[in-house]
């Protein structure tokens, strides 16, 4: 009989393998569900009648989780009792956040036989189970095969965590997470309380915010373990969607402050410490912004934003533990052991170990030891202060009395000098007035002489312009600065044409003064400060022309090729005239390249040449020509 009551109860869910309820205390009921995404707005009505036509889908995972999802679901769990003495069942969903649960109690005669409406949209019905979890009570006689449909919406993480206990357990379940929880929040309440009043003794704001990270951690856990909605604010169900993501960001921002706070990071690592306040004001603004996005983003946002915090956290700890700073301990150990709690809660929510007391609960019991140890680090702060402070008062008492024994002692050393002082006083004022004006008269002297030694050996002695030297250290800073700053620098190569005939017709005398008229000339045509004219040697000029690009240094040559054809040289009764050839380079030089500045003289005297040799009173650029 027991078995065709069996088969008859499989045979209503055809998708999905009853729950058999027997001796067990509890049953995790995830893998006996199946699940279909309500896209037409179901009744229970339309899902009894059309059950068999629906299609339903087997949930894999070890929890049943869809995720942050605004879709409506319906879930199915087929049940049947095989228990000869247990009749009172309670099924739990331990997620509080959920916003609608629609759950329906179908018989074999698809009767609906009960029916609860919860979640934390939803006002409490009086007969519902008076918990912070959604519970519902179920009535299944022995041998008797029904079949639980579940309706779940919610704009935060869908995660339905069903449970199903026999009631007298559930109920000792229930006194044991209340002893826990209270457990918790005493020890969390104790922690506040001792801060407070060491900051009411200290008056150091880093107490101050330790209490406020502490109150922000205790809202943010109410109101996710449904304590909150169940207990403090019953009938405003809207905080159910606002606080978490609104909680979350403010103690993530109280977490990032305490840090800057408790290293000290203004002082002792100020690049760190800037990380510091910009993450606590990033914080603050995303409390803003959640505090006005919906829900289902905000939380999205807010749980984004404690990924980075526990990156930073990981990031501090372990820079300071390498620094071996001497608070590092007591907070690298405090928040080992909550990241511990995460894991091992993460690690019972997939079914990777099993469901016992501590991985239930580790979360709380790692938050506990967490708020412990950081308030033990703030005691051994406040201790190795106050170490240091006796230490300090003990080496200024020390230093106090080395002072006041030297002082004794200077004070008679000064008196006798004191003695001899007004005897030398007159005569050393004499010495030091005659030697400062001698030194004085010594330093204008070798002033002027550098002034005209560095005029010498900078400036060519004919025409007044740079010389070779000055060329060569000043063209080497320009490439270098061109490479750095990845901008184009152009050199022209200058040559008077047939300067040898002008020597050898009119004399050398009239040859230096074409060189002078030629260097003013080139010194005319180029307009900016910039720029730099030098005499290479004999009839040979060259002009460095920063940031300039090769179209920029062909105008330049232009103007100068022009103006050196107009030139009319007066010497003695005759008129000189003369010409001059031209040659470009222009580059863009980068760091790492391997070429070499010399490499753009080379180019410019090859440009040069081919001038000469084209004819003369020419431009040519390199690799290309222009007449």
């Amino acid at each position: 009989m027991h078995l065709l009551l069996l088969l008859f109860a499989l045979c209503l869910s055809p998708l999905a393998l009853s729950l058999t309820l027997d001796q067990a205390d509890s049953y995790h009921a995830a893998a006996d569900v199946t699940y279909i995404i309500d896209s037409h707005n179901f009744q229970i009505t339309d899902i009894i009648q059309q059950d068999r036509q629906l299609a339903w889908q087997t949930h894999n995972q070890p929890q049943i989780n869809f995720g942050f999802s605004q879709a409506t679901y319906w879930l199915k769990l087929p049940v049947y009792n095989q228990n000869p003495e247990i009749h009172d069942w309670a099924l739990e969903i331990a997620y509080p956040l959920l916003d609608y649960v629609d759950v329906y109690v179908v018989d074999d005669q698809q009767q609906i036989i009960d029916e609860s409406h919860q979640g934390d949209a939803v006002n409490t019905q009086p007969s519902t189970v008076k918990h912070p979890h959604i519970v519902v009570p179920l009535l299944i006689k022995k041998n008797q095969a029904v079949t639980i449909y579940i309706r779940v919406q919610s704009d935060g993480s869908t995660q339905v965590p069903i449970t199903i206990w026999q009631w007298s357990h559930f109920s000792n379940h229930t006194v044991i997470e209340y002893l826990l929880q209270g457990l918790f929040y005493g020890m969390v309440l104790i922690m506040g309380v001792y801060n407070f009043m060491v900051w009411l003794s200290e008056k150091q704001p880093i107490y101050l915010n330790y209490l406020a990270y502490i109150v922000f951690f205790s809202l943010f856990q109410i109101s996710l373990n449904g304590i909150g909605f169940f207990l403090l604010w019953p009938q405003q169900a809207w905080l159910n969607n606002f606080l978490p993501s609104v909680l979350l960001c403010l103690l993530l921002s109280s977490i990032c402050y305490f840090i800057y706070e408790f290293f000290e990071l203004k002082t002792q690592y100020p690049r760190i410490g800037n990380i510091s306040k910009t993450l606590t004001t990033l914080f603050l603004f995303m409390t803003l912004v959640c505090a006005i996005l919906p829900y289902y983003i905000s939380i999205l946002l807010a749980s984004t934003m404690a990924i980075v915090c526990i990156i930073y956290v990981l990031f501090i700890s372990s820079i300071m533990l390498k620094e071996k700073h001497v608070n590092a301990r007591y907070f690298a150990l405090a928040w080992l052991v909550f990241l511990s709690g995460a894991v091992l809660l993460t690690a019972n929510k997939f079914a990777l170990i099993p469901i016992t007391l501590v991985s239930e609960y580790s979360l709380q019991f790692g938050a506990a030891l967490e708020i412990m140890f950081l308030s033990l680090a703030l005691a051994d702060r406040m201790t190795n202060a106050q170490k240091e402070q006796v230490v300090a008062q003990e080496n200024s008492l020390a230093l106090a009395l080395q002072v006041n024994t030297q002082s004794e002692q200077l004070f008679l050393v000064e008196r006798e000098n004191l003695r001899l002082e007004k005897q030398h006083r007159q005569e050393l004022e004499n010495l030091v007035t005659e030697r400062t004006e001698k030194l004085q008269s010594a330093l204008c002297e070798l002033e002027e002489a550098n002034s005209k030694l560095h005029t010498l050996s900078t400036r060519d002695a004919l025409t007044a312009l740079y010389n070779r030297y000055y060329f060569n250290e000043h063209f080497n800073a320009e490439y270098k600065r061109a490479q750095r700053d990845e901008t184009n620098i152009s050199l022209i190569m200058i040559d008077i044409d047939h300067f040898k005939k002008i020597n050898d017709t009119y004399g050398h005398p009239a040859g230096d003064q074409c060189l002078i008229e030629m260097a003013r000339c080139l010194e005319n045509s180029v307009g900016r400060d910039q720029d730099i004219v030098c005499r290479l040697g004999g009839e040979e000029f060259v002009v460095i022309l920063p940031s300039t690009n090769e179209k920029g240094a062909l105008q330049v040559a232009q103007s100068i090729r022009q103006n050196v054809e107009s030139l009319n040289v007066q010497w003695q009764k005759f008129n000189i005239q003369f010409t001059a050839s031209l040659g470009i380079t222009s580059e863009r030089p980068k760091i790492g390249d391997e070429k070499h500045q010399d490499f753009m003289m080379n180019q410019a005297d090859i440009s040069l040449y081919r001038a000469k040799k084209l004819g003369r009173n020419r431009v040519c650029v390199f690799e290309h020509e222009v007449i």
